[in-house]
């Protein structure tokens, strides 16, 4: 379970201040830690503070009661007065995992949305034994599920694995590269290069890690969807809040500008309520006058 892996001494994440790797200098940090149990399971919030510069790392570790799975958040914090030195490369998960180095792992994975006929085609992707040693997964565009989606499995032996969903909704990476002894597992923002000025706090991914063990890969892809479904869809008065049929003419717009107008909005309303479509959305790609006019048409149909 990732949720023992934090320790004072070991983080399965990373970062670079002013050029220097955090596993070098987090452990000599203060810590302070504190538990809080919850109705379905428990939060540990540990928080290490530089007593110099007052830079403090914060991590929420979320753990579960019904599920082998941890999530956690990690944020930065500068309580100093002067900027924080330059933080790079932060990975949130940053860490590595025993393999046999005769036999690949396989990444069971999803190609996400381009518009196109093959959205969401499963994938499978083989690391290490005689495919490629190292495998990067990433969005397109800065889009969360462009042409990948966020969430995939780790099938590390014939019946067990790791299902990795990281909670970002911009441009995202997860990294995977091998030896003949370990996996290093990486996921993050794709890019971090900034300082902190005097107050201010920054937030990364959220990363949702789920052991699984079974016959059969899905069994990893079914936890995570009951996980899902338990902890993080929104409910109202105890239910899940069952989101309306939505459609939208904006792939059409791509192929042919000139058919961004009000009449062929409203077109697509009535074929869309003979479908069972119960909301309309409009975005806005077009300029000028006409842009103007289709906005305020559009909110007598949306």
């Amino acid at each position: 379970m990732f949720i023992s892996k934090w320790s004072k001494d070991k983080q399965p994440m990373s970062f670079i201040l002013d050029g220097k790797s955090s596993k070098d200098f987090l452990p000599s940090w203060e810590l302070t830690e504190e538990t809080i149990k919850n109705e379905s399971g428990q939060l540990r919030r540990m928080k290490f503070e530089d007593p110099m510069s007052r830079l403090i790392v914060s991590i929420d570790i979320r753990s579960f009661d019904k599920f082998p799975a941890a999530e956690w958040v990690v944020s930065f914090e500068n309580k100093g007065d002067k900027d924080t030195g330059l933080i790079e490369n932060i990975l949130p998960l940053d860490t590595n995992i025993e393999v046999d180095f005769e036999k690949p792992v396989y990444l069971h994975h999803a190609r996400g949305s381009t518009c196109v006929i093959d959205d969401f085609t499963p994938l499978h992707t083989g690391i290490g034994g005689h495919y490629p040693a190292a495998f990067e997964i990433r969005p397109e565009g800065g889009r969360s599920s462009d042409n990948a989606l966020p969430f995939m499995n780790l099938q590390i032996t014939e019946n067990s694995g790791l299902m990795l969903a990281v909670g970002w909704s911009g441009q995202w990476l997860a990294s995977f590269a091998r030896d003949d002894k370990q996996l290093q597992i990486s996921a993050g923002m794709a890019k971090t290069h900034l300082r902190l000025h005097p107050g201010e706090k920054i937030r990364t991914p959220r990363i949702l890690l789920i052991d699984w063990y079974g016959d059969d890969p899905i069994t990893g892809n079914n936890l995570l969807r009951k996980i899902i479904l338990e902890h993080y869809t929104i409910r109202k008065q105890g239910e899940v809040a069952i989101p309306p049929v939505a459609h939208m003419t904006m792939c059409s717009h791509h192929l042919n500008p000139a058919s961004l107008t009000f009449d062929g909005e409203v077109k697509a309303v009535e074929k869309g309520h003979e479908i069972g479509v119960e909301a309309h959305w409009v975005r806005n790609r077009a300029v000028g006058e006409r842009s103007r006019r289709l906005a305020y048409s559009a909110r007598g149909i949306s």
